[in-house]
């Protein structure tokens, strides 16, 4: 699998501003893909006993692990690869298995911070928050172009009956 490259037709001149609610969101999907494949590979390693959540809770494999500690290995080992690749697809769905991975890492680093087997640091909490927000967000901006664009439609239909 090739992540970063897309059929998609890239403009002769670049800009950093994406130019409608479909492109950033497919601009936030590419970047969401690499993420969450990193993501992935760096919880993999934990079903096997010797990821970072296996040294952190001193054990050599997955069923040692605390149940939380095997939430978020799950998570990222099954969300996080599928997140990958429907984002890298330019998927609608791939940003519904982003939030849920994120939603996983926020809700499990806000209310266990210590003695649950899963410390999640503060930066990764905030960096979940920013992408729910932001996933939030493109798709409200998607919704209101196909809202107005199908307004729009409907007045020219109207202003064609008359």
């Amino acid at each position: 699998m090739v992540f970063l490259v897309s059929a998609k037709k890239f403009p002769d001149s670049f800009s950093l501003l994406p130019s409608d609610s479909s492109d950033a969101l497919f601009r936030y999907r590419k970047v969401m893909s690499v993420l969450f494949l990193l993501g992935s590979l760096l919880h993999a390693p934990d079903v096997v006993g010797i990821g970072p959540l296996s040294r952190f809770n001193a054990v050599s494999s997955f069923q040692e692990l605390p149940v939380l500690a095997k939430l978020v290995t799950a998570t990222w080992c099954v969300g996080g690869p599928m997140s990958a690749v429907f984002a890298n697809k330019n998927l609608p769905i791939a940003d519904f298995m982003v939030a849920f991975v994120a939603s996983v890492e926020i809700i499990v680093g806000v209310d266990f911070k210590s003695g649950y087997g899963v410390e999640i640091p503060e930066p990764i909490i905030a960096a979940q928050a920013v992408n729910l927000v932001s996933a939030v967000g493109l798709r409200l901006w998607e919704k209101k172009e196909k809202d107005e664009e199908e307004e729009r439609r409907d007045d020219d239909t109207n202003n064609n009956t008359r």
